[in-house]
């Protein structure tokens, strides 16, 4: 009787592992039939916007528009906060089944976020100082220097 409920017990643990099994493998094939936008494509959209506010904010600097630098710059810090939620998720160690292939490398991944911020931070400080700059006038004036006293 011992051996007997024993047998019946390992054969419930089995069938309740077998169900598992079966309930995940069902789950991750209704998710990747159902989800359209996998978040190596969130990742890289992200990444995308991200460099059009950047390119956006410099040209802001050389349009000498500070509103549209300060705008572009919130823009850039937005999308790379979100491409950085998103990364951890790109670490094909966490997928559950090998659906699509995987075109960045998480060490890649990670050094493209890093030197974004890097840049991100360099177009902060240039709104800190377009922001804060005031002319010289000890400086500007002199003969070399325009008529007016300023730098055009």
């Amino acid at each position: 009787a011992d051996e007997s409920s024993l047998n019946t017990l390992f054969v419930s643990k089995y069938r309740e592992i077998g169900n598992v099994t079966v309930a995940v493998f069902i789950q991750a094939a209704i998710h990747s039939v159902l989800s359209r936008r996998s978040p190596y494509l969130l990742f890289s959209k992200r990444m995308q916007r991200f460099g059009n506010a950047l390119q956006e904010g410099v040209q802001a600097l050389f349009d000498r528009d500070i509103s549209g630098i300060r705008t572009a710059t919130r823009e850039a810090s937005g999308h790379l906060a979100l491409a950085k939620a998103l990364a951890p998720e790109c670490d094909p160690k966490l997928r559950l089944y090998r659906g699509g292939a995987d075109h960045v490398q998480m060490l890649v991944r990670h050094s493209i976020l890093h030197y974004a911020e890097l840049v991100l931070g360099e177009l902060h400080m240039l709104v800190t100082v377009v922001e804060t700059w005031t002319p010289n006038h000890a400086l500007l004036d002199s003969d070399e220097d325009s008529d007016d006293g300023h730098y055009d």
